[in-house]
């Protein structure tokens, strides 16, 4: 039986279709789908240009590709999971027009999301991680954007009534309270804690005590690098305040903060998102979506602490003190430990 040519264009929808389930080299694309090495790098070439798909890993013999889509880190759902997304996320702005005669901002849109994925009578087969405000949805909320209503699966009424009920529970509440609510819902000490410390007014005692708890509640297991780094910031800014006004360094504080939370809250969306059996193989998730964003986020916050231990040393240089031999021992001590 003579074989039938496919076209450019059915070759290009066979890749897109086939990167759908996980990043793959040519080689692995050209047995996946029957076509040759060299046509499948010509389009691989086209829809990187477009914007459609990237080089995710690369070593000297091989090239992993990934398709671009609207999740976070482009890490991919099915799309049976895709179509439930956009429909509750439709279903929640339409409610919001009715209810608050208002479209819903970012955080409502993505709490109220997660309260429905969650909902009991739902359960909805739809993955969610912890990320930077709280529990979101995998796949990216934007208020924006047009989410067409039209969905025919077999709980679409249902999903409606829940979502009904979520947002008019929600009328009262404003973004920031959202967010506290859920904090406290899942007894998320490390969120409350960051809340307090980027909200706080005076960088004082109180600060200084968000802070070294904070520390206690950083995770250590298998990241080692978060506890540590976060211990050098503790540490610097403990050490600032004993010789001069923190509210002096107040914007560069926070930021160096803001800066390390990203990296902290890159590794909760890692381990939140891989106790998902869908996600299950912790290697292949770090591999071709986090390894590179949290080292991004790790040599970040590394020189900005860098740069706020310079800060200390600066104003230490400035000030003449006497100390007495426990102190000096005391200091040569803590000089060992943290440089």
């Amino acid at each position: 039986m003579e074989r039938v040519k496919k076209s450019r264009e059915k070759i290009r929808e066979e890749i897109l279709l086939a990167l759908n389930k996980k990043p793959l080299s040519i080689q692995q694309l050209s047995r996946e789908i029957g076509s040759n090495w060299g046509t499948v790098n010509e389009l691989l070439y086209e829809l990187k240009e477009e914007g459609k798909v990237r080089e995710t890993v690369s070593t000297e013999k091989v090239k992993f590709y990934q398709k671009i889509i609207d999740t976070y880190y482009n890490i991919p759902i099915s799309e049976k999971q895709r179509q439930e997304f956009i429909y509750l996320f439709s279903l929640i702005v339409e409610e919001y027009k009715k209810q608050k005669h208002r479209f819903p901002n970012r955080t409502e849109l993505a709490k109220t999301a997660v309260a429905a994925i969650e909902n009991e009578e739902l359960m909805l087969n739809l993955p969610t991680v912890w990320y930077l405000y709280g529990k979101i949805p995998l796949m990216v909320c934007d208020p924006a954007k047009e989410y067409p209503l039209d969905y025919n699966g077999e709980n679409a009424d249902k999903i409606k009534r829940v979502v009904s009920k979520i947002v008019l529970y929600h009328m009262s509440m404003n973004a920031r309270e959202l967010k506290k609510g859920q904090y406290e819902k899942y007894d998320m000490a490390l969120y409350k804690l960051k809340d307090k410390i980027t909200n706080s007014y005076k960088l004082d005692r109180n600060f200084l005590g968000c802070l070294n708890e904070f520390l206690i509640n950083c995770p250590t297991n298998n990241f080692p690098e978060l506890f540590i780094l976060t211990e050098r910031l503790v540490v610097t800014i403990n050490k600032l305040a004993a010789v001069s006004d923190l509210d002096k360094y107040r914007i560069q504080i926070l930021l160096t903060f803001q800066s390390l939370w990203k990296y902290i809250a890159t590794f909760m969306l890692f381990e939140s998102l891989t106790r998902n059996s869908q996600y299950s193989d912790v290697e292949e998730v770090m591999k071709f979506y986090l390894e590179k964003p949290l080292e991004i986020k790790k040599v970040q916050a590394e020189e900005d602490i860098s740069n706020l231990e310079s800060v200390y040393l600066s104003e230490l240089k400035d000030k003449d003190y006497e100390l007495e031999d426990e102190a000096v021992d005391v200091r040569e001590v803590l000089s060992d430990m943290y440089g």
